[in-house]
């Protein structure tokens, strides 16, 4: 799966993406600080999945008409999640399927003790 990562995502969970065999453009590694549409227009000139931390995109989809024909998938977990669990989290739910539908995927993980 071709994905673009947005700066907020963890190198753990970039890291366990491209073990996997996905071919993961990383914004951290080559756009650091880019804003939040070049980011959209990039992952849909490149054909890839966005994936983020970001609430912005949900904005700039639904109150921009914007789209996201290789869909964004905006990860919200609880900040009592340790950073080991988020990445896993990130990578197992990116792989579930190939290729995620357009538009936007708000996937949220709770943190209970």
């Amino acid at each position: 799966m071709r994905i673009l990562a947005d700066e907020n995502m963890p190198e753990r969970a970039v890291n366990l993406l491209r073990r996997a065999g996905h071919d993961v453009r990383w914004v951290m590694e080559t756009d650091r600080g880019a804003l939040d549409p070049p980011l959209l227009a990039a992952a849909t000139a490149e054909r890839r999945l966005l994936i983020t931390y970001d609430k912005d995109f949900d904005d700039l989809l639904f109150q921009g008409g914007g789209s996201a024909p290789y869909g964004i998938l905006l990860f919200r977990m609880h900040s009592d999640v340790p950073p080991y669990a988020r990445s896993e989290f990130v990578y197992r739910t990116v792989g579930i399927r190939d290729p995620w539908p357009p538009d936007l995927w708000t996937i949220q993980i709770r943190h209970s003790n």
